[in-house]
């Protein structure tokens, strides 16, 4: 069984419930669809958070995400989640999305250590990945989920 939100760009986002041994997949763009993808799989099929494993990532990085007020106030007129993955850095503003995944899942209800975050950054690891702000050219990149 399969969740699957509607593909867009951004962070891949994937969540397993154990007891029902479903998988969903969607991809971080705007706030709360990592909250809405993890709600759609407890409503479902009736999971617990604990019982939810989510895995984030891999996907650009606080180090290279640059953001603009536009986006900024998208994420922090959202939720009441602390605004700790919004950092300034020499008068410009970077979005840490892993973070932001992250806190969503938790206040959803989804212990810590449920979560993993793959710590790469596709803009900085052009060894691995494909990244359009990086390279200014459209590419695909593929994730594979597997019970």
């Amino acid at each position: 069984n399969v969740v699957n939100l509607p593909p867009a760009k951004g962070m891949q986002h994937a969540d397993r419930e154990r007891s029902h041994q479903v998988v969903g997949k969607d991809q971080l763009v705007v706030r709360g669809v990592v909250q809405r993808a993890a709600r759609t799989m407890m409503e479902a099929f009736e999971s617990a958070p604990a019982d939810i494993l989510a895995g984030i990532g891999p996907g650009i990085g606080p180090c290279c995400y640059e953001v603009g007020t536009e986006v900024v106030s998208l994420f922090q007129n959202s939720s009441d989640i602390p605004q700790e993955f919004i950092q300034k850095r020499e008068g410009r503003t970077y979005l840490d999305l892993s973070r932001a995944a992250q806190l969503e899942l938790i206040q959803v209800g989804i212990p810590p250590e449920n979560i993993e975050a793959i710590p790469l950054c596709t803009a900085c690891r052009q060894d691995l990945f494909f990244s359009y702000r990086r390279d200014g050219e459209t590419g695909r990149q593929v994730s594979f989920i597997m019970l």
